[in-house]
């Protein structure tokens, strides 16, 4: 296909400038844009003249994508425009959407089967998705591996919706679907060209269930009449026979959803997200070594499916004799999970997962207080002692694939040196100005700065009345600063000019949260206070009784922080009102991570947690030597974090597994970065080092020869870093560093 765009292209009467393109598919072209007027990168969609040149089908194509531009989910690809553009005497329109880095599920399944239980959350996140656009009344039609796609945090996102009534009637060869394209997920009655209905959909994610959990398609053929026959009348084959460490109810969870007849498959999307929750749980609980009573806690969707196993393990093994119970053994009553060995001693109980969604606070400390004999010796999966740790972590890790901790020192080569009045430090670190041309810096002097990019001259300081210890927060022609004294301001961002401020009653050391039209401020008192951004008037305000020292997050529409008395809030965002708590081994001054499902955040206790999103239940922990200061960081199927003792460890997002872990020239307090694929750690000891996320191999290493205890600032050319004197340098790249992080 001939390139319809190139670099540095615009389009959308210079709405977007062309970076890049991503890829060609049966329907057009899909380049990385810049949005010049919202400053974010785009993804565009160019389609082919031929789709849209009848009549009908332009006027299906603009109906498709303003229904898909009201999906509103977080599995679903957000859609920000629709356009068309001429070029010579041809019309392109293009569909405008966010860019998602991490490609589309197509890249994970062709290097082979996904971990189980990565399958099965993902597989909920997508089920998750289509459920909701069904009950908006929409039908995607064209789900495929091609089609779903990775955000940073590592979750899926369903794309394309609405443009597979384009394609009727055309097929595409696509290799990265092993041979097919569409038809390798076509339902049974789309291949007999019969109606479709929202059931279509649920046999392409059984496909693609089948898909992530082997590492294949459940069917291979020539060509296209070929795949419909065996869609229509082969039978469904056994993903476990392919996979043998599939649980045997995920091949039935399947196979279910792959029927032939639409009447035989589950009739919605709920009933599958309801088996998916159940199967997570189970796994969560197998993994923390306890039993649940199934008959209590699992849908009737499972059960059903469960039963139906044992009825043909039955008739094929014949009547199974029942073995004497013995003292000991985990067991399962009152809807509660017992273990017996604890019995004696007043009947310990670990609650089950929570169905509803009143508040609830989920203890972990009082498990070990009741007795419950996890796997591990303190929390859910803390190993027996930290020597058995360190002994587990380096049998995980090869001698090869340990970074080497001497790399080439990259050239840089300072730009210019602003110094403030005091220390740079705790959670204050260079912000950037939307135009790019200018640096707003906060420090202990008191002082916010704003300085000029190209010259490092100072443009206008602000005096807080107090040290400010956290970066402001930078949004249209505004900037919001809080100091140590609880005072927050608004400026006017070209002159610093005070527009509004707010006494707080308490200090501020943690940066402030924007977040729509309102501004997420907490307090060392623990008081949560949402602002209107304009006015400064106060929306709601949170007493979470206890200090808080770190920024909350913000996803969808949930609020989520620590506290210094060893809790983790949710709060809803729209009133303030708290969803759950969740007590954790030592006090959090870190920020949490957080992504569609899943939650992390570290302690000064040394303990980093999951917890789920929805319920704040803990999914799995890691225990490191000594606390864990700075924020963690999710990259696709990863979580990395980092101790005081000197080591940044990667784990598996859902299961805690330790991917790799590299060794550290010092102790990690500044929140880490990201640039590309890489890791940005910066030390107190001066030191700063890049590692590759997907392998821990260190890429280079700077010593700085001061304290840092601020996250550095990349930008195209060059970068900020602000040291505990006060000072910050622009450094620009020499070629070494930009061949390592661009």
């Amino acid at each position: 296909m001939t390139a319809i765009l190139t670099r540095n292209d615009k389009l959308g009467e210079g709405h977007y400038t062309v970076i890049k393109e991503l890829g060609v598919g049966g329907m057009g072209v899909v380049y990385q844009c810049r949005d010049e007027f919202l400053e974010r990168d785009v993804a565009i969609k160019m389609l082919l003249p031929a789709l849209v040149k009848n009549p009908r089908n332009l006027e299906v194509f603009k109906q498709e994508a303003k229904l898909a531009a009201q999906l509103e989910h977080p599995n679903i690809v957000t859609i920000y425009d629709i356009g068309v553009e001429k070029r010579g005497k041809d019309e392109h329109y293009f569909v405008a959407m966010e860019y998602l880095p991490g490609g589309n599920l197509g890249s994970q399944t062709a290097a082979g089967a996904l971990p189980v239980e990565h399958a099965i959350n993902w597989m909920k996140q997508l089920a998750n998705g289509l459920f909701y656009a069904h009950k908006m009344n929409v039908v995607h039609q064209d789900i495929k591996a091609d089609n779903i796609f990775i955000n940073k945090d590592g979750d899926l996102k369903i794309g394309d919706f609405g443009l597979a009534r384009l394609m009727e009637n055309k097929v595409f060869i696509n290799p990265s679907t092993k041979g097919m394209g569409t038809p390798a997920y076509m339902s049974p009655e789309l291949c007999r060209g019969e109606q479709q209905d929202h059931r279509s959909d649920i046999y392409s994610l059984g496909v693609l269930f089948f898909e992530m959990a082997t590492g294949q398609l459940p069917f291979k053929a020539e060509g296209m009449i070929e795949m419909a026959m065996k869609h229509t009348t082969a039978p469904i084959p056994s993903a476990r026979r392919i996979n043998p460490l599939i649980p045997s109810v995920v091949d039935k969870v399947i196979r279910k959803m792959m029927e032939k007849s639409p009447d035989d498959r589950f009739q919605s999307l709920e009933a599958v997200i309801g088996v998916l929750d159940d199967l997570i749980f189970e796994l969560r609980v197998k993994r923390m070594g306890l039993k649940y009573d199934a008959n209590k806690e699992d849908s009737k969707e499972l059960l059903a499916l469960k039963e139906a196993e044992a009825r043909a393990k039955q008739k094929a093994e014949g009547p199974a004799v029942e073995p004497p119970k013995e003292v000991g053994t985990s067991t399962s009553t009152n809807n509660r999970i017992v273990d017996t060995q604890n019995v004696a001693t007043g009947g310990a109980v670990l609650e089950p997962k929570r169905k509803d969604n009143a508040s609830r606070e989920i203890q972990i400390k009082d498990l070990k207080a009741a007795g419950i004999k996890l796997p591990q010796e303190v929390g859910p999966s803390r190993p027996p002692t930290q020597d058995v740790q360190k002994a587990l972590a380096d049998s995980v890790i090869s001698h090869s694939s340990m970074p080497a901790i001497s790399g080439k020192e990259p050239l840089l080569q300072p730009k210019w040196v602003f110094s403030t009045g005091g220390p740079v430090g705790w959670r204050s670190h260079p912000v950037m100005s939307s135009g790019e041309l200018s640096i707003y810096l906060g420090s202990a002097d008191f002082n916010l700065y704003k300085v000029a990019l190209n010259s490092g001259e100072e443009q206008w300081r602000y005096n807080t009345g107090a040290p400010v210890l956290a970066s402001p927060v930078v949004k249209d022609d505004s900037v919001y600063v809080a100091n140590a004294d609880g005072i927050l301001s608004r400026l006017r961002a070209d002159s610093g000019e005070v527009l509004w401020q707010r006494d707080l009653e308490s200090g501020v050391v943690s940066t402030p949260l924007l977040i729509g039209d309102r501004i997420v401020v907490a307090t060392k008192t623990g008081r949560i206070c949402c602002l209107e951004l304009k006015s400064g008037q106060g929306v709601w305000a949170f007493d979470s009784g206890a200090p808080v020292v770190s920024s909350p997050s913000h996803f969808s529409k949930e609020l989520f922080f620590g506290t210094r008395e060893k809790s983790v809030f949710c709060l809803d965002m729209k009133t303030g009102h708290k969803k759950w708590k969740a007590f954790v081994d030592g006090a959090v001054v870190s920020t949490p991570a957080v992504s569609v499902d899943s939650l992390y955040v570290g302690t000064q206790d040394g303990a980093f947690y999951a917890l789920d999103v929805e319920s704040g239940q803990p999914l799995w922990d890691y225990y490191a030597d000594k606390s864990i200061i700075s924020s963690p960081v999710i990259s696709f199927t990863s979580v990395m974090f980092t101790s005081l003792d000197k080591w940044l460890y990667c784990c598996e997002k859902y299961d805690g597994r330790l991917k790799w872990k590299a060794a550290l020239k010092g102790r990690v307090q500044a929140d880490l970065t990201t640039v590309d694929k890489y890791l940005i750690a910066v030390t107190r000891e001066g030191w700063m080092q890049s590692f590759e996320m997907t392998t821990g191999n260190m890429q280079w290493q700077k010593n700085f020869g001061t304290r840092l205890e601020s996250t550095p600032l990349f930008l195209r050319d060059g970068l900020l870093v602000a040291t505990i004197e006060g000072k910050l340098t622009y450094y620009a790249f020499g070629n070494e560093l930009l061949s390592k992080s661009a």
